[in-house]
């Protein structure tokens, strides 16, 4: 790992950060990291791996990252979507028959669709059929399908939030009937496999078996902490079954925080960008005050004005969480074989992290050379357009060699103006107006004196000398 010159000058105060949350949180170990601008950046360890061997941990340590697989599980799914093998609002039950036997008192079977169960509104039971009310329930998936006659809706589908570990088991089911693959081989050839993420399995073997730490119960009333109970990764392969590093989950944070200008999936990408941006999306609003939101197997929490996208995992013996900002490309990741508040500790290090950050990219955003001339195409097109009924001034502009368009009161401003056959009419990229049309308008003079915007005819008032 290269010595990162942002982040280099923090190291000791993040460092001491980890070291007082491992200490006030008496925790056996953790290994932590922090990506940016798509490769692991820092990373501190503190604690130990396995007490019995006194073996410390470091990057390469695998733990069990828990419900962080479910954004492996909604990668999976939406890669079928796009490849045209499956749609987002397709019912659960025509891709798995057998949860036909599910009971819905609010409606048809039907209404548990694809779509929600990515966002955990379905209604679905939280946790799989119990077996034994003494022990959580762990089945393979060919157990679980035998058995979802047990199974309810419990809630109306779309009332309100509600996670469902169940829900992403059957997804899991889905994956595996729409590819013919086991998930776990999906999963490995489709996903973790494109990313090198080599460690990243459901099942350490081999050299990966010595690379485990040892999960470790929450700490009762003494220094001692107990082993934590073994479980079979299988019996929750979709929501949670999968165990992965720090060196290898900064290739994830990376492939959710890249930014190529080419939006069509190639090599080493598991999604296109759109794709992509469509799981980070804060889609249904977790409570009233907008402090969480759900994606496509992501979260997004606001906090400080900072829209964060991540996700926790919490399981016998081990905490993890993974947070990232993808338009800044900074992230953290947090993995504990211990149980403690891993996401307040990745969100305080980004949060650490973020002017300085935000400081080296607008220093590398300064132009290197004098602007070129603007396009002769465009100079036609730049000034500023009114719609006269509302005072509405919108103005186009030539900004670091692209044309675009700037609109009051839009967050996504500017927005470019892409081309078309036609070289008076323009694609708008995001934002309320997105893939809609730019149309310059000529006067009878042949000069351009109007711009109709998505429908919008606004008259140009002025243009640049």
């Amino acid at each position: 790992m290269d010595t990162d010159p942002v982040i280099e000058p923090l190291g000791p105060k993040l460092a001491a950060r980890v070291a007082r949350f491992v200490t006030e949180h008496r925790l056996p170990g953790a290994s932590v990291g922090i990506v940016r601008d798509g490769r692991l950046a820092w990373t501190a360890m503190h604690g130990f791996a396995d007490f019995s061997t006194g073996a410390r941990p470091d990057a390469q340590t695998l733990y069990r990252i828990a419900s962080i697989t479910k954004t492996f599980t909604a990668t999976a799914i939406l890669q079928l979507r796009d490849d045209g093998r499956l749609q987002l609002d397709d019912p659960l039950v025509a891709h798995v028959p057998e949860f036909a036997q599910a009971a819905n008192p609010f409606g048809l079977v039907d209404r548990v669709t694809i779509r929600r169960l990515l966002t955990h509104r379905s209604g679905l039971q939280s946790e799989l059929p119990v077996l034994d009310p003494r022990r959580v329930t762990f089945l393979r998936p060919d157990e679980l399908v035998g058995m979802l006659d047990r199974v309810r809706v419990v809630i109306p589908p779309d009332s309100q939030f509600k996670y469902s570990n169940l829900g992403f088991e059957l997804l899991g089911e889905v994956v595996h009937r729409v590819s013919g693959q086991p998930y776990p081989t999906y999963v490995a050839q489709h996903v973790t496999g494109p990313l090198g993420m080599r460690a990243t399995v459901h099942e350490p073997t081999g050299e990966l078996h010595g690379w485990c730490a040892v999960g470790y119960d929450a700490r009762g009333y003494e220094d001692r902490c107990a082993t934590s109970r073994d479980i079979d990764s299988l019996g929750m392969s979709a929501s949670a079954g999968l165990w992965s590093s720090v060196e290898d989950l900064a290739c994830w944070v990376g492939q959710q925080s890249r930014r190529d200008d080419d939006d069509r999936r190639g090599p080493g990408q598991v999604l296109d960008g759109p794709s992509l941006r469509e799981m980070h999306q804060p889609l249904v609003l977790n409570d009233p005050g907008w402090t969480e939101a759900n994606g496509f197997g992501w979260y997004v929490t606001r906090e400080d004005g900072v829209d964060w996208v991540g996700h926790s995992g919490t399981m016998f013996g081990f905490t993890s969480n993974v947070v990232f900002e993808p338009a800044e490309g900074l992230g953290a990741i947090v993995l504990l074989n211990g149980i403690g508040p891993a996401d307040r500790l990745a969100r305080s290090l980004c949060s650490a992290v973020l002017d300085t950050h935000r400081d080296a990219r607008a220093m590398e955003a300064l132009p290197k050379s004098p602007p070129g001339p603007t396009p002769a195409a465009w100079e036609q097109l730049i000034g500023t357009y009114r719609d006269e009924a509302f005072a509405w001034d919108v103005r186009v502009e030539c900004q670091r060699e692209e044309l675009v368009c700037v609109i009051p009161d839009s967050p996504h401003s500017p927005h470019r103006l892409s081309a078309t056959e036609d070289p008076l009419v323009f694609t708008v990229g995001g934002g309320r107006y997105g893939g809609e049309s730019a149309t310059f308008l000529c006067g009878s003079d042949g000069r351009i004196d109007g711009l109709n915007l998505a429908g919008n005819p606004l008259v140009r008032l002025a243009a640049l000398a």
